[in-house]
């Protein structure tokens, strides 16, 4: 008997000090007993609870169901049920629960009472609940964005899912690839018309290569049987120990885009072929002109030559004397269809002969072309130049800007006191420079801006090209020409590629 006393003082202990609220209700829901837990779990007094019963304290958008679950219990159809449902505490705030309610009955079956054993779950509800909101709030901005969105695992490559649009743009269902190597079976091609591999897609670049962000455009075979440009860019999912677990494609829509890029490329073509045609008739004209140019100086040279031969057998000189000046007068002629040709080869093919030049005996020879037939008298002229020095160059062209430089030169000093002109050349790294300096009144000012744009001029006849044909023959052998004041005359530089 005391050992019956003391169970039952140790389960009223149990009862009355467990962590959950438990209580026992009769068939109709009364309260019959309670512990201290369901009192603090509902905010209601002891004598509150037994006044009453479960009714009171259920939500009743949930009370139907828990009274068809009860039944349920009185009919024999289960010994227990389980459930969430929301208690209202006594301050009116709904609480959420985990209800267990079993049914204890009497020795002849009848029923007897029940035992309700709740637990809060409160904080684990709301927060699913919160969960299932971010997650429909998802789910609507994923269905209704522009874009074509498809989810995948990885690293399998398992397709799970995808929104409507991709359906809409595609022109057919999700196709469920059930891993990377499957994804042949989207029909896209390159622009070159090969069919985009499987390993190609960004989701098997993100599983195989380790791609981040991979994209790539495609043109697709819609379900209809018509095709469109699309670009596919994919975004890596990853765990927070950063293993990669998933990915997602975007697809956009590019095809008004790319047919835009294709017209306006074929704009770009059409106004290219019109710019070909235009730039070949302006280098018809320029060409034209430079022969004209240059054909001027040597023709100048060999009248200077026939008027010399002609004065001297006035004079009754020597024959032979009279046969220098006419074959000198050949010689140029000769040079003057040699320059021609390379000046034509240059413009036309950008063709340039080059060999090991010795600049001291090209300079010479420039030197003895260039005055033949100019206004030389009273000239004084220098040439310091190292016998040894040498460049790489096509001679033929190199003399026409020596040649051009030095006549400009000379015509710039018709008028000057004193009339002293120069030529000097030195090492300078891995080119040679070559400056020309005459003792003239400096650069004209209409010039000093670009004085090697074609078709300037401060000669009554002159075409202004000489300048122009001299950077074109100096640029074509890498180099570079400039001017520079030198005190009282200017000074012509240009580089070559030093031997």
């Amino acid at each position: 008997m005391a050992a019956a006393t003391a169970r039952e003082s140790d389960f009223a202990i149990i009862f009355e000090k467990a962590g959950s609220a438990i209580g026992k209700v009769a068939p109709d829901g009364r309260f019959l007993v309670v512990n201290q837990a369901y009192c603090d779990l509902t905010g209601y007094s002891r004598d509150e609870l037994l006044a009453g019963g479960f009714q009171q304290i259920t939500h009743p958008d949930d009370l139907e169901s828990d009274l068809a679950a009860l039944q349920a219990l009185l009919a024999g159809e289960a010994d227990r049920y389980s459930k969430d449902k929301r208690y209202v505490r006594k301050r009116g705030r709904d609480l959420w629960v985990r209800l267990t309610v079993s049914l204890v009955r009497r020795a002849d079956g009848s029923p007897d009472f029940f035992i309700k054993v709740a637990e809060n779950i409160d904080s684990e509800k709301k927060a699913e609940q919160a969960l299932a909101a971010r997650e429909a709030q998802l789910r609507t901005i994923v269905e209704t964005v522009p874009v074509g969105l498809v989810m995948a695992e990885l690293p399998s490559g398992r397709i799970v899912g995808g929104n409507g649009q991709v359906e809409q743009m595609l022109r057919h269902p999700i196709l469920y690839s059930p891993d990377i190597h499957s994804y042949g079976e989207w029909p896209a091609f390159h622009a070159d018309g090969r069919p985009v591999e499987s390993h190609e897609y960004p989701l098997a670049r993100m599983a195989l290569n380790g791609e981040h962000t991979p994209s790539i455009d495609v043109n697709y075979r819609r379900g209809d049987g018509t095709y469109a440009w699309t670009r596919i860019s994919g975004r890596a999912v990853r765990n927070g120990a950063g293993e990669l677990t998933g990915g997602v494609v975007a697809l956009v829509d590019i095809d008004e885009e790319r047919k835009a890029m294709d017209r306006a490329a074929e704009q770009l073509e059409s106004v290219r072929g019109q710019l070909i045609h235009t730039s070949r008739v302006s280098a018809m004209g320029t060409m034209a002109s430079t022969i004209a140019h240059e054909v001027n100086q040597p023709l100048t040279a060999i009248a200077g030559c026939f008027r010399g031969s002609i004065k001297l057998v006035e004079r009754g000189a020597p024959a032979e004397e009279v046969l220098r000046w006419l074959e000198r007068g050949e010689q140029i002629a000769l040079r003057a269809g040699e320059t021609i040709r390379r000046l034509r080869a240059m413009l036309t093919r950008g063709e340039v002969k080059r060999e090991r030049v010795e600049l001291a005996r090209l300079i010479g020879e420039a030197n003895a072309i260039g005055l033949v037939g100019a206004a030389t008298d009273r000239i004084e002229y220098s040439q310091d130049v190292d016998p040894a020095l040498a460049a790489i160059a096509d001679p033929i062209q190199i003399q026409q800007v020596l040649i051009n430089l030095m006549r400009n030169a000379i015509e710039a000093m018709a008028d000057s006191p004193v009339r002293r002109l120069s030529i000097a050349a030195r090492q300078s790294g891995e080119c040679v420079e070559i400056i020309v300096r005459d003792s003239g009144p400096g650069l004209p000012e209409a010039l000093s801006g670009n004085p090697f744009e074609p078709f300037q001029s401060t000669k009554p006849l002159g075409m202004g090209v000489g300048l122009s044909i001299c950077r074109t023959i100096v640029e074509s052998h890498g180099g570079r020409i400039w001017v520079a004041e030198a005190g009282s005359g200017t000074a012509m530089t240009f580089t070559l590629p030093a031997a």
